[in-house]
């Protein structure tokens, strides 16, 4: 493995090294800050025949889900060429056609109704692991989208999918990895909400293998950045997303 992703006070360190090392913008420091990209559909599928022609290449007439991933790997050493230094991967990807005929009928999770893991998305994704692991980067792993989480069945599940998923990362060996548990969470009380986002951060911490952990956060929806909750006292890395701004 080459690349390890850690922490220290309040900033990023790659391989024991701050991030941008010495570097400034405008009187304000970048070291230690990790610019990424949030690239949400690196291992996207579409498990819906009905919706999946959406996705189709228009010099096969096919959509090829394993195409995608190897695209999305042999352009990584080309973003940290250009200073990129992390990617966000989503296990049920993000928004894709906003139109009732697509929105709310594509299957796109790495995991089954039951919390399962599904064996071809972690295939995908551990490709993208190496590759990232290889080029230098780290690669921030978001379990769970709202629109593809409403599939699962109830809270159970989505608590075995977050520990599932927490040992696979770690058992694949990469240090190159960072956890977003949830994308854009707001205010409210339900386990994916500011009141108890914080019981998901604390199973990614609390999952270990060899006596290592991964470090995990959940990612704010704007407006939201000071929604009660203890997931400030508990996180290890705040994710604002600037989408509003």
């Amino acid at each position: 493995m080459a690349t390890e992703i850690q922490i220290e006070g309040t900033a990023f360190l790659i391989n024991g090294k701050p991030t941008y090392e010495g570097v400034t913008h405008q009187g304000r420091r970048t070291e230690g800050l990790l610019f990424n990209s949030r690239m949400v559909q690196a291992i996207f599928d579409d498990e819906n025949p009905r919706t999946a022609h959406h996705w189709c290449y228009p010099d096969t007439g096919t959509w090829d889900a394993d195409r995608n991933t190897n695209e999305f790997c042999a352009m990584l050493p080309e973003y940290r060429r250009f200073g990129l230094l992390a990617v966000t991967v989503g296990l049920q990807g993000g928004g894709s056609i906003y139109t009732p005929e697509v929105y709310p009928h594509y299957l796109n999770s790495a995991f089954t109704v039951e919390g399962d893991l599904k064996p071809a998305y972690f295939d995908r994704l551990a490709r993208i692991l190496k590759a990232a692991d290889e080029t230098g980067m780290a690669v921030i792993v978001n379990y769970f989208y709202w629109r593809q989480l409403e599939k699962l069945r109830g809270e159970q599940a989505i608590v075995r999918a977050a520990e599932a998923a927490t040992d696979w990362l770690l058992r694949s060996g990469h240090r190159n990895i960072l956890i977003d548990v949830y994308n854009e969470f707001t205010a409210g009380d339900r386990i994916v909400q500011s009141e108890r986002i914080h019981e998901l951060i604390d199973i990614v911490q609390q999952t270990t293998v060899q006596g290592r952990r991964l470090l995990a956060s959940a990612s704010i929806m704007p407006g939201h950045a000071q929604a009660p909750g203890r997931w400030q006292e508990l996180q290890d890395y705040y994710l604002p997303h600037g989408n509003s701004f």
